[in-house]
Formats: C-alpha cells, structure tokens, sequence
C-alpha cells in the first residue's frame, strides 16, 4: 500500500532512471534487517559532482512510498524549499521536532518549508520551536524548578510505572542533567516509542547534499544517536564523521556502459556514435548526458521559444508554470518542453513537477553561455521572491540590496524559510550577472543567521565546526564566523588568532582581484573589526583602536568598487563605530565612546525610511545601540538629540503597527517607550512621561496575551514601567502613590523570584530602594529600614558574585540607600552607625567617578560627607 503525497503521476525523469540495482539491494537490505533487531547503521552516499546522488537519494524516496511501515523525510540542504515528506511521517512529526535538539532557526526553517509546501499552517511548526524557546537552562535554579514542574505536571503516572511507589525520593534525589533524560519520554517524544506504538519498521531520514551544511548534518547525526529506530541517508562529495556509530559506504561511480546506454535510448540517443561523441564532447554525469543531448538533436536551435524559456528561468527563482507562461505566453513552448525528456533532465528534480521548477546549477552554467543576453521582465510577475529577483536581474546594483533586507527582514520576522529562499535567490543573480565573490558573501550572511545564540556550548561547538570541518580550500566566510563566536564566548586568543590568519589569505583574494572586488574588502574590514574587539577584550585598547581603523579604512573605496555592496557598507560601519565605543568606554574615554555611538546611531535611524524592508531590522539595531547608551549611562551627553532618535524610531513602529499587527515591533516600542520616559523623568516632563508609560502598559498588556513563553520579559518591562511612575511620583513629593507602586513592583519581583536573575536584580534593588525612600519620607522610619536593607544585600551579593555586567546602576542605588539610611541614624541619635553607613556610601559612589564623572554624583557624595 502507498502513501500518495501528490495529485500529479509519477515525474518522467524517475521513470528514466537506470541501475544503481546493487545500491538499493544494500539499502532494502538493512530496513529488512529491522525485523531481526539489528542496530541500523548511517548510511553514507558518496559520489563526484553531478554523478548522480540527487537522482539516487530521491528513487530511493519513490521506492519508500511504496512501504506503509517505512516513513520518510527528504532533506535537500542545497534547496530545502524542495525537501519532501510522506504523509506517514506526520505521525511522528511533531515529537521529532521536539526531540531534534538542533538550531531553533534551522529547525523551523526545513520544517516549515516542508509545512509551506505540503499547504499546511507553519504555525504549526514555529509552535514546536518557541516551546523550546521557554525551556530555561538547567544550569540556573530556575532551570531546575521549572524542570521538576514540568515533569509533575505531566508525568506524575509514568514516573510511578517507571519508578515503582518511592517514585517520589528517586525524583527529588536525581540531578537537573538526570531528569532531562526522562523529559522526552515523559511528554511522549521518544521517537523509538513513537515508531514501535505507530507500527512502523523504521524512520528513514534523507539527506541530499549533506556537505553544504555541516551545521544542519550535525544535528541529524545527533538525531540518529538518539534513535535507533531511524535510518539516515546522506549525500555528500566526501565521507563525513559520524561519532563512532557503524556506516555502511555506497560510493557511486559514474554509470556503466550498458546502462549509459539504456539512459541515452531513453532519451532518443540511438546511434551508440552519437553517444560516443556526446561522452567526448562532455563530463560523465547524468546532466552533461542531456545536455550533449540537447545540443546533438539541435533542440533549442529548432524552436527559439524553448531559448527564451531556458532564460526565463534562469532569471526567475523557482517559478510555477503559470508564472513561466504569464512572461512567455506561448503554452506551446512549455508543453514542447515537457515533452522533451532531455530538456527536462536540465531541471532539478522535486517530486512536485511541473508545479515548480529551476534549472541544475550544471545545467544554469551551460545555459548563461547558450544566452547572449538575459530577458528583462517589464513587469514583476509572481510572489515576492520572484519578483525581486526579476527587479535585481535587471538592475543588479539597486536590486540585491533590497534582496539582502528582504533576507533580515524575514530574520527578524523569524521567516526562515523566505530568508532562505532570498539568498538562494541572490546565488542564482549572482551567477547569472558573472558576480561570484557575491555567493561567498551569501554564505557568509547565511551562517550568521543560523549561529545558534542559545547555549554557549553550542555556540562554541559550531564555531569549532567552521574550522574542523574544512575540506579542501579555506572557506573565508567560515573562519570570520568562527572567530566572532570565539569573542561572543570569550575566547579572545582564539578569536585573535583566527582572524590574524585569514588576513593574509584576503590580502591575496584581493590583489587576485586587483582591488576591485568589495566582497573580499568587507571581509578585511570584519577580520580586522575582529581583531579589534579581541584586543580590546584582552585589554589591549591602544591596539584595538588601531586595528579599527584599519576595519574603517578597509571598507571606505567599496561603495565605488561596488556600488550593489553601499547599504552593507553601512551596517559593517555601524558594528564598527559600536565596537569603537567599547573599546574607548574600557579606557574610561566616555566622550570619544559617545561620539562613536553617535555615529552608529545616526547612521542606523538613516535607514528608518525608504525600502519597507530596511525598517524592522534598523529598528532593532537601533534599539540595541540605544540600550547601549542607557546602560552606560551615556544619555547625558546630548539629551535633545537622542529624543530625537528615540521619537523616530518609535514614530516608526506606531506607523508598522497600523499596517499590521507585528509581536516584533511591538516589543521593539516597549522597549523604546521605557527609555522615552527615562529621559522624561530626567527633564522633569512628568505629564508626558504618564502619557509615555500608558502607552507601553498598553503595549504589555496585548503581548501579554500573544506572547505567554516571554511573560519573564514582560514581567520586567511591567516592573521597570511601574519604577519609573514612581521615581516620577517621588519628584512631585507624592509619596503614597510611590509607595503604593513600589510595593506593586516588589510583589511582582518576588513572585516570580525576579530577585534571583542577574538582569531583573537591578529591578529588585531598585524597588526596595524606592520603597525605603518613601517610608522613610513618611517617618516610618523601620518598615524603610527593612526594606533600604534587604535592597543593599540583594545588590552587594550580586556584585561580590559578579552576576552584574554593568552594576553602574547597582552602585548609585547602594548609594542613595546607605545615605537614607545615614540619615536615618542620625535622626535617631546613632552617630557611629550614622558614619559608617556614610563611609560605605561613599565607597559606592567614588565606584562609580572613577568610571564617569557628573554634576549630580558629586552633589551625593558632598551630602555622605557632610555626615562625616
């Protein structure tokens, strides 16, 4: 019995496969041997380019269909928009998506693909991925507690099967790393079980082109470890490792002559001459067999129009026929096209045809020398993809860069499968315009996405993967992703060392190149960026400084060489001018660290108009620079100007909020809004500040009920919206609703244990601070004692275990809180404690001078003196 995933009849191209007969009997082989419990090996296809892999993995997948009790996913890593599954994998779907422990983004990127053409909700799959998202660390005490809450919850009964009646002792005993072992199999996602209680043999996982992503192999292979019951296929140039687990190697060599012969009568190459002649004139794999086809029955010299469409797909990316039609408006060239079994072997090979295809890379080159120019669509045609790759063919230096914001657009919508799709749309352009060193580049903006930012361990292990699993030439792209991971983990000798060594390897690629190729001109300006941060980091800022500059003279000729690379010019500015301040805040340089950031952000908030697509991901790194700002306590230094960026940026969002609903900007504004009524709070608008505050409560409340995995963060926004009410409140001396909105904050912060996590402990200390402040203005003079007291020791543990990153603002609050509590002495006739507690204030603030100096820290300190 099959599983028929598609309307359409079998693809002509698989009806046309030949051989390969011994290949399969391997395969059949060990899925039999399932029966008799033997541990399935992975299973590795190694083959040259264009031999034939792709054409194997999938008849592999189309023998599959044919077996009820043998489900099967197909990954094509070099197009995963064409990735297939059969209906009786979805059965297991969901639990394999929650057992893969992989990078989030890749996960949701394949999967959804596979939801997007199937035509199914890919909520359904970014649901998975967020629930993962919520599972803390289970290093952290909170990671332990909401391990063990979820475990009770949901697991209460099995725990009693598997643990027998003193369930409960073993449970408590067992370490956080023991109970997560029980985790998948407590909420029904060991896939073993899944596929036993389904009735299934086995699960087969295919991967096609498994070399083009180690990353996304890894996790496979991690998979695999996990699952005895799966049986993984791989295709790949080379043998990959596989972590000691047993492989069973099919090489592929290209086809022996009587089944070289048996394609070619396939494709109406009789004459075994003609056939001679085609394997002299061209390579041995299955694709330079149809083209030599092509060119021997003079197939597109005899119908021009077939021409036109071999160029019209080449401009496209991935068009339906309706689309191919809509530009050619001649049906006839597409059924003659169809009906040319040779022409249609030129195509890669989804299962969907003729819904969607594109022309094999080997086939694209062949077919850009055939052309002698390119068609120029007047119109755009099609989805959104196509039509700007329609736009930056014909334009290529004003199309790409609105591909490459589509691309972090998409990002930043967490759209992966649209991202992914635009940098294989600005590969094909790249190509079809003669601009290789641009595919580099989309490697390189493709990893950087897919960087896992959520576990330092395996953030340090794809970093080593970038250099480990290099074969052959050194890949550029790879070793500067390498090197930024280092310096995110604070590996700075490492990263120090990775980029010193990729300087002389771009050196050479540009002086190839005779200084005219901007890629590899970006490249040198990151490499040296890198070389600066891990100076500075190793506190080394002279240098740092210097080879910073360098990272700025790089990149200041590429807007000439290449005008297509001006916006990423831009961004490497703005990451430079950002670490430049960085690196002058660790020298105490707060003025020349000021004029850095106000660089990058004036050059960011230039970019928040124009393309739509530039918008949202602008608006995040402007935001993040301007919590730059607000956490260095840099915002003195022009006040005015940065209302101004604070009330473009948030204009920006009210005007993406009226398009549409966006759970992004809308954080984004929260965010903004909060360091809107800091500053208000500081020039005394008190009026406006309400106005601010209410707006961005407005704005938790409606992410409150779309976003519950993020309730930790919009438990901190509500917190900090309510301190800042109440600092307002205290200005006007109307301390009851101080008071009130203080115990308000700290009731929150100690029900959900805010007090305990190092970015909320400030909100802690701050809350206690204010409400001591206010009772004290009150004369009840023990409740502030109390609550200045418990502020302190939060704070002072805090720094002592340096959970703080910048306790800038821990110190001015310990300090406000030892001077009301001098005060507080000294009203009560304590003199000694009265001086002590001044001394210890004191210690806080001078903390603080030695880092940056203000008007107002003075003031403080001359009143702790004053009690001296």
């Amino acid at each position: 019995m099959s599983f028929p995933e598609i309307v359409y009849p079998e693809p002509g191209w698989i009806s046309r496969f030949v051989g390969r007969t011994e290949q399969f009997k391997i395969i059949e082989g060990i899925i039999d041997s399932t029966d008799r419990g033997d541990t399935l090996p992975i299973v590795q296809v190694i083959g040259k380019k264009g031999v034939g892999k792709s054409w194997f993995i999938q008849k592999l997948r189309w023998k599959l269909r044919d077996m009820m009790d043998v489900p099967s996913l197909l990954l094509r890593f070099s197009n995963p928009a064409m990735s297939q599954t059969d209906r009786s994998a979805d059965a297991i779907m969901s639990r394999l998506i929650n057992r893969w422990k992989m990078n989030l983004r890749l996960t949701e990127f394949v999967l959804g693909r596979i939801a997007h053409l199937k035509d199914e909700n890919i909520d359904r799959f970014s649901t998975y991925s967020a629930a993962l998202k919520i599972l803390p660390s289970l290093e952290s005490t909170e990671g332990e507690r909401e391990l063990r809450r979820i475990l009770v919850e949901h697991g209460v009964n099995r725990l009693e099967k598997l643990w027998g009646a003193g369930w409960g002792k073993r449970f408590l005993k067992m370490s956080p790393k023991e109970l997560s072992w029980y985790l998948p199999e407590l909420l029904g996602m060991d896939i073993d079980t899944s596929i036993r209680t389904l009735r299934f043999r086995t699960f087969v996982l295919l991967i096609d082109d498994a070399d083009k992503i180690p990353e996304l192999y890894y996790n496979a292979l991690r998979l695999k470890f996990r699952s005895n019951s799966t049986l993984l296929v791989t295709a790949s140039e080379t043998p990959f490792p596989t972590g000691k687990y047993p492989v069973e190697t099919i090489p592929l060599e290209p086809l022996p002559l009587l089944e070289r012969r048996a394609y070619f009568y396939l494709l109406g190459i009789d004459k075994h001459k003609k056939q001679e002649k085609i394997l002299r004139k061209h390579n041995s794999s299955s694709i330079d067999y149809a083209i030599g086809t092509v060119e021997t029955k003079q197939i597109i010299q005899r119908n021009p129009s077939l021409k036109k469409l071999l160029g019209i797909l080449l401009v496209c990316h991935r068009p339906s026929v309706e689309i191919v039609y809509e530009m050619l408006d001649d049906m006839g060239a597409i059924s003659s096209f169809f009906a040319e079994p040779s022409l249609v072997d030129l195509l890669e090979h989804p299962d969907r045809l003729p819904h969607r295809f594109t022309l094999h890379p080997s086939a694209r080159k062949w077919a850009l020398n055939l052309m002698r120019s390119l068609p120029k669509a007047e119109q755009p045609y099609g989805e959104i993809i196509n039509r700007l790759t329609l736009f930056a063919n014909k334009d290529f230096s004003m199309g790409l860069p609105v591909i490459y914001w589509f691309f972090r657009s998409s990002i930043a919508e967490n759209n992966y499968g649209d991202a992914v799709d635009a940098i294989c749309a600005a590969d094909e352009i790249a190509e079809n315009i003669g601009k290789h060193s641009f595919k580099i580049y989309n490697h390189y903006l493709l990893l950087q996405v897919f960087c896992p930012d959520f576990s330092n361990k395996e953030i340090y292990r794809y970093a080593r993967h970038r250099i480990l699993w290099q074969i052959g030439e050194v890949s550029i792209p790879e070793y500067l992703i390498a090197a930024q991971c280092f310096n995110r983990l604070g590996r700075n000798l490492l990263a120090l060392w990775t980029a010193r060594g990729l300087l002389a390897k771009i050196s050479s690629k540009i002086m190839e190149n005779k200084a005219k190729d901007g890629v590899y001109m970006i490249f040198r300006s990151e490499a040296n960026r890198i070389i600066g941060e891990s100076l500075y980091k190793l506190g080394n800022a002279n240098d740092a400084t210097t080879a910073l500059e360098k990272a700025q003279e790089s990149i200041r000729s590429v807007s000439s060489v290449e005008p297509a690379l001006v916006d990423e010019v831009t961004i490497q500015q703005i990451k430079i001018l950002d670490t430049l301040c960085q690196t002058r805040l660790s020298t105490e340089d707060r003025t020349l660290a000021w004029g850095s950031i106000e660089q990058a952000i004036d050059l960011a908030t230039s970019f928040l108009s124009g393309v739509g697509y530039k918008v949202i991901p602008m608006l995040i790194r402007t935001t993040e620079l301007l919590d730059e700002i607000f956490a260095n306590e840099l915002w003195s230094y022009d006040i005015s100007k940065i209302e101004r960026w604070l009330e473009r940026a948030i204009s920006n969002c009210r005007r993406q909020r009226k398009k549409q609903e966006n759970i992004i900007i809308d954080s984004i504004g929260i965010k903004l809004l909060l360091h809107k009524a800091r500053l208000l709070l500081e020039t005394k608008k008190h009026e406006e500040l309400i106005d601010c505050l209410n707006e961005a409560e407005k704005l938790i409340n409606i992410l409150g009920i779309k976003m519950r995995w993020e309730a930790k963060t919009l438990r901190k926004y509500s917190v900090e919206s309510k301190l800042l009410l109440a600092e307002s409140y205290a200005v006007r001396g109307e301390i009851e609703q101080t008071l009130e909105l203080a115990k308000q904050s700290q009731e929150t912060i100690v029900r959900w244990s805010m007090d305990e996590e190092s970015d909320t402990i400030p909100l802690a200390v701050k809350a206690r601070v204010i409400g001591g402040l206010a009772f004290s203005r009150m004369e009840r003079f023990d409740d502030a004692l109390v609550w200045l007291n418990s502020g302190i020791a939060i704070a002072e543990v805090a720094i002592s275990k340096e959970q703080i990153e910048d306790p800038i603002q821990i110190h001015i609050l310990c300090g406000d809180a030892y001077h009301e509590l001098a005060r507080i002495h000294s009203h009560k006739g304590n003199i000694l404690q009265m001086k002590e507690l001044a001394r210890r204030g004191i210690e806080h603030i001078m903390e603080v001078i030695t880092a940056f100096d203000s008007v107002d820290l003075r003031y403080k300190l001359i009143k702790m003196y004053m009690f001296l």
